[in-house]
């Protein structure tokens, strides 16, 4: 009995385990993703040379100190400096107040474009940081940006 308990459990933990390694293929119904072929060598290994490169021109947004309530916006230029047609199939905030905008064409290599961020710290106070994640065709396929605000409270 207990070699068959061993057994389950064993099968359990090797098949059931949710896999850590981040997939560097988008995850995405959008029919451009979909129509876009991913560089690889005959061993199937991603070949990054050939990929698109999202090339932030800053890592992090910083709004500086802002009123509670109100709603500031920024720019996040960027430039695509790979060698394949660059699209981001997502921008995704770690906050309700983070609203991003992002380009829904391809941004072909040498061009450059913006996402837009708008940022509203209505019922904050202080300090925030906040993460901004871009989903798109590159290898890794998410990229970060910190966003920092300090919010002063209306008096």
């Amino acid at each position: 009995m207990r070699f068959y308990t061993f057994l389950l459990v064993t099968i359990c933990l090797c098949f059931g385990c949710e896999s850590k390694v981040k997939s560097n293929i988008p995850k995405s119904e959008d029919p451009l993703l979909k129509s876009i072929e991913i560089p690889t060598n005959e061993k199937g290994e991603i070949i990054n040379s050939e990929m698109p490169q999202l090339n932030l021109l800053e890592n992090k947004i910083d709004f500086g100190t802002v009123e509670a309530g109100k709603t500031y916006t920024r720019q996040l230029k960027f430039t695509n400096n790979g060698k394949a047609n660059l699209l981001i199939s997502e921008v995704s905030s770690s906050c309700g107040c983070t609203v991003p905008r992002w380009p829904k064409n391809y941004i072909v290599p040498g061009d450059s474009s913006e996402i837009v961020v708008e940022y509203n710290g209505k019922d904050k106070q202080g300090y925030q940081e906040k993460v901004l994640t871009i989903y798109s065709n590159t290898n890794p396929v998410e990229n970060t940006i910190k966003i920092i605000a300090n919010i002063k409270s209306k008096i």
